[in-house]
């Protein structure tokens, strides 16, 4: 996953023109603590937008992005699904 989140910071950043470099410990914790449940194109578009919002070189734990990862994890609620007719 750090190989991935590290890849991502690099494209975001080139494709996006930001001189962000990396990721800090702090947000690497936060990304690694989130299941990701929509794999690695989920991961790809938390870490774009970190970039996008990051103010220095660096992305770091309190980045919003990664804020709404965690706090949506901690609110996550399973709701049966219905069967349908068709």
């Amino acid at each position: 996953m750090d190989v991935l989140a590290e890849h991502f910071i690099k494209v975001s950043a080139i494709l996006n023109s930001r001189n962000v470099t990396k990721l800090s410990q702090g947000a690497l914790e936060k990304l690694r603590s989130w299941t990701w449940p929509g794999n690695v194109r989920e991961l790809e578009n938390v870490v774009e937008r970190a970039v996008l919002i990051a103010t220095s070189e660096e992305v770091v734990s309190e980045t919003s992005s990664l804020k709404i990862r965690i706090s949506k994890t901690l609110c996550r609620v399973s709701v049966p699904m219905k069967k349908v007719s068709l």
